[in-house]
């Protein structure tokens, strides 16, 4: 787990690394399927798939839950999937907004970008890797958010590892 000061903001950007003994199938099916993804999602209350554009673009929205007095957040993210025989990449961009109404008790992330790497490092291992930066907009002490940061990562590494490889 690594942690960076961005170049433009405040807020700080990670990287999370695991190796596990699983399938760069099986890793990619978990991390896209929306309808799960708050199974495994540290502080993550509710997925869903909105829409699948095609085999390598679908659109998913995601809700976090947030310590009081901080509100919840939710956002839209679109899933752009590039893959050749060792490794697979999963662009994450802001999705459209109208996709999901939003709810008055979230505050709606707008401003992220990362990306998933999933490599194959030999018949029964998988490398995966994710890198996310994101301004959660409205007001989070930094300190809370940059110490999230170092918490939220790991914690939702650990639950896919426990799925990945069960």
């Amino acid at each position: 787990m690594y942690t960076r000061k961005s170049d433009t903001s405040e807020i700080k950007e990670y990287k999370a690394v695991m190796k596990v003994n699983s399938s760069m199938q099986k890793a990619l099916d978990v991390i896209t399927d929306g309808n799960s993804v708050f199974e495994w999602t540290h502080n993550t209350s509710a997925s869903k798939t909105l829409s699948v554009i095609s085999e390598n673009e679908l659109i998913i929205w995601i809700k976090n839950d947030m310590p009081w007095p901080v509100q919840d957040r939710d956002h839209i993210s679109r899933l752009c999937i590039e893959q050749n025989e060792n490794t697979i990449y999963i662009d994450l961009l802001p999705g459209p907004s109208g996709e999901m109404p939003l709810d008055d008790n979230c505050i709606r992330i707008t401003n992220f970008k990362g990306a998933w790497i999933i490599k194959k490092v030999d018949p029964t291992t998988i490398e995966v890797t994710q890198r996310m930066y994101g301004d959660p907009n409205g007001s989070i002490p930094l300190w809370l958010l940059n110490s999230m940061l170092a918490t939220h990562p790991y914690h939702s590494f650990l639950n896919l590892k426990d799925i990945l490889e069960n």
